[in-house]
């Protein structure tokens, strides 16, 4: 298996419910927020690319996601009509800004819960420890390419929270969270840049078929004029 299950360990085969898609979108569908630690991987016959970090969304509104980097996180903050990035390797925040609706968040842990949801049907696998809680394990196969894809739902929360895609039975990608907190109540304070030394703020159009980290590679530090906006 990849690196974000490495720590797993196999259960005995036990099939998951019948209804088991109708128990994971209702699940889905009372889940106004949640946080949880993530860590996403790249796999190559030689070098892996990993990502790790943490993320709290309110689904459809707003979402913060901290990514590790060996000089602190990078802040990725997206709700409807903005969004805020700021990498410690570059000298600004960038605000971004469009018209309402073109930064809306995406779904998060709601598109492993469509995914299954359009399946048609799967295939049960063993059933998996993740982090301590039992997951049920599925897998289907991609009509379009051949690849497979399991997909691992924790039994309590009865949310899809880890994802491999494999190819010829080796894997090419996997996503997976931890310490998943279903719920919480979190202030709005929490979705807004935090003070930055020496990090002044520069507004920019929003382009969707750019990513905000190329954006900030290119954004000089301004020499911050009257009225400018400077990161909360």
């Amino acid at each position: 298996m990849g690196v974000v299950y490495a720590l797993l360990v196999s259960q005995a085969l036990a099939a998951p419910p019948s209804d088991l898609v109708s128990q994971v979108q209702a699940a889905w569908q009372a889940t106004n927020s949640y946080c949880a630690d993530f860590v996403f991987a790249v796999h190559g016959n030689k070098n892996m690319a990993v990502s790790k970090g943490r993320t709290c969304m309110e689904p459809a509104k707003r979402v913060l996601t901290e990514t590790e980097s060996p000089l602190g996180p990078v802040v990725d903050i997206r709700m409807k009509g903005e969004a805020w990035y700021y990498d410690p390797a570059r000298p600004v925040v960038v605000h971004f800004i469009s018209e309402q609706g073109a930064v809306a968040p995406g779904e998060g842990l709601g598109e492993w819960v469509e995914m299954l949801a359009n399946t048609g049907s799967y295939t049960p696998l063993e059933d998996i420890l993740i982090d301590g809680r039992l997951h049920w394990r599925v897998s289907y196969v991609l009509e379009e390419s051949g690849d497979e894809v399991v997909l691992m739902i924790d039994r309590e929360h009865r949310l899809p929270t880890a994802m491999e895609l494999r190819k010829d039975g080796a894997p090419l990608l996997s996503n997976g969270y931890v310490k998943l907190a279903v719920n919480p109540v979190i202030p709005d304070s929490y979705f807004q840049i935090r003070a930055l030394v020496n990090a002044p703020t520069v507004e920019v159009q929003w382009d969707p078929n750019r990513a905000p980290s190329e954006v900030a590679a290119e954004v000089e530090a301004p020499s911050a004029p009257s009225g400018k906006r400077r990161g909360r």
